[in-house]
């Protein structure tokens, strides 16, 4: 696996919540819609995006448990926070370095052995 590859995989979970969350913001304005109009295709629709939700969601946790038990098999604690910080959280390299106390330079170089761990078949 490239590290590309790793890194599109890591950034898959952050994906699946973007989705969780536009749906969650899509069913909020249903909810609105369907007070104000008393349409009975608003009730349909608030159904199916219900399904969509918790379809999403579970992709959304199936992604989570693959990737934390993937950084979890690494030997490297400094990496598995680094991948789980900067992939399941979304920090920014700044709140990243806030955090550890590391210079955001010093993190890429952490970063791109974490890469080369994660995954790691060989």
């Amino acid at each position: 696996m490239t590290i590309e590859e790793k890194k599109d995989l890591l950034w898959s979970y952050r994906a699946a919540m973007a989705a969780v969350n536009r749906i969650r913001g899509e069913l909020e304005k249903v909810r609105v819609d369907r007070e104000r109009s008393k349409d009975p295709e608003m009730s349909k629709r608030l159904r199916e995006l219900e399904n969509q939700l918790v379809e999403a969601e579970c992709r959304r946790v199936d992604r989570y448990g693959g990737i934390m038990s993937d950084i979890e098999t690494m030997p490297n604690e400094i990496y598995k926070l680094i991948l789980s910080y900067r992939y399941l959280n979304g920090y920014t390299w700044g709140r990243m370095s806030e955090v550890t106390g590391y210079s955001v330079a010093h993190l890429h170089k952490i970063h791109v052995k974490a890469l080369k761990s994660f995954r790691n078949e060989g």
